[in-house]
């Protein structure tokens, strides 16, 4: 009886190994997956929201990323030299400005709106100057042949457009509309006209392709944006 009981305990210890072989295994197989940096650009609330919930799903998927903070076009020139593994997020409109080979999120992480700002003192001009971050790829398209003035990010802009210094201003909705609550924006702008309604999408170098089918798929499962879809709405 003895014996029996002997057997069963290395029997019960072996297997036990081998699950434990088997976890460590996994996690080092996920950490070789794991991409280690993103550029995210520096342009204030949904930028800074979007990152956080970026970093907790990597944690939630055995990853440690470090987000590196870049104007515009920056994070575009980084990847591109492959000096951070990919983007935090991107509008699809950037995909031929990538000049090595990436994957983008099967699952999209949300839509933003973004609309021309105007003073309220100003809502019937016309030809007004508008101000826009450099380096957003659709903001720079829609001020061509416009007058315009640019700025570094979000912060800028609207310390410009409470200065006086523009009237007008291109932005997200969701980051203007806080703004507005945190009384960064005065007078309040008014919402003149939606510019842009499109989804988000996480972009990496194509060498992360099993990491990005396990991202999207948590995507699918856990929809991490909802609260951040509730501010915008």
């Amino acid at each position: 009886m003895l014996l029996v009981d002997r057997k069963t305990l290395f029997m019960l210890g072996f297997l036990l190994s081998v699950i434990l072989i088997e976890a460590k295994l996994a996690r080092a197989q996920f950490a070789v997956d794991c991409p280690a940096t993103l550029a995210t650009v520096n342009n204030g609330f949904l930028s800074d929201t979007v990152g956080e919930r970026i970093k907790e799903i990597y944690k939630d998927l055995n990853c440690r990323v470090m987000l590196v903070q870049v104007p515009g076009r920056r994070g575009i020139a980084l990847f591109n030299i492959g000096q951070v593994n990919g983007e935090v997020m991107r509008l699809d409109k950037v995909e031929p400005l990538y000049s090595r080979n990436f994957v983008r999120s099967k699952v999209k992480l949300l839509d933003v709106h973004s609309s021309l700002w105007v003073h309220p003192d100003m809502i019937h001009s016309t030809e007004i100057p508008v101000g826009y971050t450099f380096g957003v790829i659709w903001q720079e398209k829609y001020v061509e042949g416009r007058r315009a003035r640019k700025f570094n990010d979000n912060t800028e802009l609207f310390s410009a457009y409470s200065s006086g210094e523009i009237k007008s201003l291109l932005a997200a909705d969701i980051t203007v509309g806080r703004a507005i609550r945190n009384e960064q924006l005065k007078p309040a702008p008014i919402k003149l006209k939606l510019l842009l309604s499109a989804p988000l999408y996480h972009y990496l170098g194509s060498e992360f392709s099993p990491f990005m089918i396990r991202f999207s798929d948590y995507l699918e499962k856990n929809e991490p944006f909802t609260e951040i879809l509730k501010l915008q709405n």
